[in-house]
């Protein structure tokens, strides 16, 4: 089985969002890599204005911080 390249998993991030948003972990869930990849994908992503990524203090359900991630296009 070959690796996949950050190309790969950067193409695989935005045909998701085309769907609506995500949290960082759902997209790890569904492109089945680690958290620090998706993190340092994001990061890049968000950089080149293909994603916005919005930091929320508080979730309704359970009181704590959470990550969204969005598409800008």
């Amino acid at each position: 089985m070959s690796r996949r390249t950050a190309l790969d998993i950067k193409k695989k991030i935005l045909e998701i969002l085309k769907n609506g948003a995500m949290t960082p972990r759902e997209l790890e869930t569904k492109i089945n890599t680690n958290n620090q990849t998706i993190q340092t994908q994001l990061k890049e992503l968000e950089f080149f204005n293909k994603v916005k990524i919005e930091r929320h203090q508080r979730s309704q359900k359970n009181g704590r911080p959470y990550t969204i991630v969005r598409r800008t296009e």
